[in-house]
């Protein structure tokens, strides 16, 4: 039988692991990162990476974060992680209207497929986590790591000839995607059907909109 000093040794390390992997996997970080890899992907200019990454980390990143934070500091506890569903609530809505508004930007500047779509992509599952949540509490980490790996496996299968969006996109998905639904359960963040509806949800949005885009096109 276990030491009960080793058994508690052992949670507060899966805990401290759990945590590391799940600000990894924060929505917060991926869309500037699938953006620049996508970017880098299609060999665009210096220039152009740079005034994409600046546009996504100010309006996906910087200002969410923010909000976020302020959000925190009236929380009972806190977190940035909003266990409550309630509180969820204003951080998505400014969010929401943070990520259109850099979106507009991008999309206007950027007369690329692939970087309309997956920029389009992101809005769509931000509003549609913000709707749901009205309801019931998804994971928007799973959302957006699910929607990340997709965006980039589909990217690298536009060209071909590009590894990296292929394996990074296959990384997200076949290993950081459990990971992260193992820390936020072990984090008690949220539940295996939330974290499992979040997961499915952006595989089926990042499905969807591609299959409207290209038939539109």
């Amino acid at each position: 039988m276990a030491e009960p000093s080793k058994t508690i040794a052992g949670d507060n390390q899966s805990v401290i692991a759990a945590r590391i992997i799940s600000d990894l996997a924060n929505p917060l970080i991926l869309p500037p990162l699938v953006l620049w890899i996508i970017g880098d992907t299609l060999h665009l200019t210096y220039h152009e990476i740079l005034v994409m990454l600046v546009l996504s980390i100010v309006f996906f990143s910087l200002m969410p974060g923010m909000v976020a934070l302020v959000v925190s500091l009236h929380h009972p506890n806190g977190s940035l992680d909003f266990h409550d569903r309630e509180t969820r609530i204003p951080f998505y809505g400014f969010s929401m209207l943070s990520v259109a508004t850099g979106s507009i930007f991008i999309i206007g500047l950027f007369d690329i497929p692939i970087i309309r779509i997956t920029t389009l992509i992101f809005v769509i599952a931000l509003l549609s986590g913000f709707i749901i949540n009205l309801s019931w509490k998804i994971s928007i980490h799973a959302t957006t790591l699910a929607t990340a790996g997709c965006c980039l496996l589909l990217s690298g299968g536009m060209h071909a000839a590009e590894n990296l969006s292929l394996i990074t996109g296959s990384i997200m998905l076949s290993i950081l995607l459990p990971l992260m639904i193992w820390a936020r359960y072990r984090l008690k963040i949220h539940s295996i059907p939330e974290l499992i509806g979040g997961s499915a949800m952006g595989f089926i949005l990042t499905a969807l909109v591609f299959v409207v885009w290209n038939l539109a096109g």
